[in-house]
């Protein structure tokens, strides 16, 4: 009787550590709540993400950027703006003498937030 349940037991625990190790080797898919680091070393610095993955919180941060460079429609002359449906405000400030400004974009529950500056 043992032998008869060797082979199914064997696949069930397959079956399961398979599905394990799936859900933990996409982390960049993850929800994330922390830091997300940095698009390009002349972008967005410091990019943090809450309620979305780390992956889709780069891409508002480089879509900004993007239309900050191209198209100025999120220039920081401007106090808000539209980026891939997020709504995005920009607080520019002074430190130590360099400008700097503070992007936050949120859509829903979801938030990135990063700055420009150095």
């Amino acid at each position: 009787m043992l032998r008869r349940r060797t082979p199914m037991l064997l696949l069930a625990f397959a079956t399961t550590l398979s599905v394990a190790v799936l859900a933990t080797a996409a982390p960049g898919q993850a929800k994330a709540d922390g830091r997300c680091g940095t698009v390009v070393p002349s972008g967005p610095k410091d990019i943090r993400g809450r309620g979305l993955s780390c992956r889709s919180a780069r891409r508002v941060a480089h879509k900004h950027l993007s239309s900050v460079s191209h198209d100025g429609v999120c220039g920081l002359e401007h106090v808000s703006c539209r980026v891939v449906g997020f709504d995005c405000r920009q607080r520019p400030y002074r430190n130590g003498g360099r400008q700097v400004a503070r992007v936050v974009c949120t859509r829903g529950a979801a938030r990135v937030g990063f700055f420009y500056g150095t």
